[in-house]
């Protein structure tokens, strides 16, 4: 089903590429696997997933609402997902975010 699932986790060491391994092995791989987040979307995803708002994540990089909320589809795209709550599941399975230990 997966030509390359074969190749060593290792050599993916970027947080989308583990998460589209993670979603390979769970047999449900996003669309646009293998696609690599800019810089700028990881601090958008970050951001994101610590319970900012788009006008708040906006206001911290210096953005336009509109710039940050593009930045939020393109990940959205690039990771397969539908929601914001998906988004937030892809960046703590990547560990882009600490989850405080009384969770």
């Amino acid at each position: 089903m997966f030509p390359h699932a074969h190749i060593a986790k290792e050599i993916t060491s970027s947080p989308e590429a583990r998460f589209a391994d993670e979603q390979r092995a769970s047999g449900s791989a996003p669309r646009q696997q293998g696609r690599t987040l800019t810089g700028r979307e990881r601090e958008v995803l970050t951001l994101l997933a610590e319970g900012k708002t788009v006008r708040a994540a906006a206001t911290a990089l210096g953005l336009s609402r509109k710039t940050v909320d593009n930045h939020k589809s393109n990940l959205m795209r690039k990771l397969g997902v539908h929601n914001k709550a998906q988004l937030v599941m892809c960046a703590i399975r990547a560990r882009m975010v600490n989850i405080p230990p009384n969770l």
